[in-house]
């Protein structure tokens, strides 16, 4: 690669060199790195507070540490088994997305403090466990296909958008999440659902789980709901107040 501080976008694609060296880049903000037939090593710039957006896609890398580059914004890794994820102490990187992942252990992302969207989908290997407690600025969570057994949303009450789908939970606490207006909790082994509080909810998401019941006459604002393939009586269901349900 070349030695410069003027070249700020980075798109490679169909990698078949097993070496990218991105160290003299000095001013790259936006790097994407698609798809590759071979096993790849990556070295990142060696300045690290201009990469802002930082994409890895359809390669196999099992630790990626971008430790460093705290001036992140956004990160999408899809596709790359990744097993450890090293994350900076940010204030900047709101956006994190992987998808089809290897990560190992509980991951904690206390030091994103304004995070506002995480997505992590599609575990390869062990349940996660994800520590989002402090992360009090999230909006949007999407944490499906995981194996998770547990999870704690009860601090993140500006949550909107929330996707828990396809795991394995038989409980979860959606009661501090009054902001919610999309909730999918669909294919886990939930028995019971509290949405009681959840006044603003629009889109609930609960098929292939054990509710004999659902208590949604506080939900007045919904307008979707999908709950097939539970234990439902004729009695256990009163949509008399969700007169917007199509």
């Amino acid at each position: 690669m070349p030695v410069t501080s003027t070249l700020t976008t980075i798109n490679i694609t169909r990698i078949a060199d097993p070496t990218l060296d991105f160290s003299l880049i000095s001013g790259l903000e936006t790097l994407t790195i698609s798809g590759s037939v071979v096993p790849v090593t990556i070295t990142l710039p060696n300045v690290y507070t201009n990469l802002s957006v930082f994409t890895i896609q359809n390669i196999d890398i099992p630790i990626i540490d971008i430790s460093n580059y705290i001036n992140l914004e956004q990160i999408n890794f899809s596709n790359t088994d990744v097993e450890t994820l090293l994350l900076p102490n940010s204030t900047t990187l709101t956006r994190v997305t992987i998808r089809n992942h290897n990560l190992q252990g509980t991951h904690n992302f206390a030091s994103l403090s304004n995070l506002d969207r995480l997505t992590i989908t599609n575990n390869e290997n062990t349940p996660l466990l994800i520590d989002v407690s402090q992360n009090l600025a999230l909006t949007e969570i999407d944490l499906s296909s995981n194996d998770m057994t547990i999870l704690d949303i009860t601090q993140n009450v500006l949550l909107e958008q929330i996707d828990v789908s396809d795991n394995e939970f038989t409980t979860i606490d959606l009661t501090q999440n009054v902001l919610a207006e999309n909730i999918n909790v669909s294919s886990n082994n939930l028995p019971t659902l509290n949405v009681t509080q959840n006044v603003l909810l629009e889109y609930l998401y609960a098929s292939n789980n054990l509710l004999p019941n659902l208590d949604v006459t506080n939900n007045v604002e919904l307008r979707q709901l999908i709950i097939s393939n539970n234990l439902f009586t004729t009695t256990g269901l009163d949509l008399t107040e969700n007169v917007e349900l199509n």
